[in-house]
């Protein structure tokens, strides 16, 4: 999505929101797997890096993302973020336990409130008062969330692993 706006910008047009949703939209439908079923709604950690290497492969773009490949994040984030590379969060469902999800403090307005079966994008990480805590966006606004409380939640669910990990690329 990037890329289109970067285009668009850069020829001096201004895009309209229809447009963007429409871009938006052919881009679900031609590279993502949303699921819709009992078992699990929405996008898994690994249709979604499926369809962004779909998307690399489609566009020439010699990159490779990769979903949860083992439970301690924190150095691939750590290293993601040093090197430029954009870190996606996956904070799986609570599926059977009813864990609540993870805390996250509003970095504008200090609420907390409960993160789970979302996406979000790590932007920064920093040490902190004897724990580190991801700097995150979610819908335009700025969290931290422990990364304590991200790895007591992750084994708390059924799934964690598989549901409750990063995209790297």
């Amino acid at each position: 999505m990037l890329c289109f706006f970067r285009a668009e910008y850069k020829s001096g047009y201004e895009i309209s929101k229809d447009t963007f949703i429409s871009f938006v939209l052919s881009i679900y439908k031609k590279y993502f797997c949303i699921l819709n079923n009992i078992f699990i709604k929405g996008l898994t950690g690994f249709a979604l890096a499926k369809g962004i290497n779909r998307y690399f492969v489609t566009n020439n773009i010699n990159m490779k993302a990769k979903w949860g490949h083992s439970l301690n994040i924190l150095h691939k984030v750590k290293l993601s973020l040093q090197n430029n590379r954009p870190v996606i969060l996956g904070i799986g469902p609570s599926l059977l336990k009813k864990s609540g999800g993870v805390d996250a403090v509003d970095i504008d307005t200090g609420n907390t409130v409960k993160l789970y079966s979302h996406y979000v994008t790590i932007y920064d990480c920093k040490d902190d008062v004897g724990d580190v805590f991801f700097y995150i966006s979610s819908w335009g606004r700025r969290y931290k969330v422990s990364y304590r409380d991200f790895c007591r939640y992750q084994r708390s669910t059924l799934f964690g692993f598989l549901l409750s990990n990063i995209l790297e690329i």
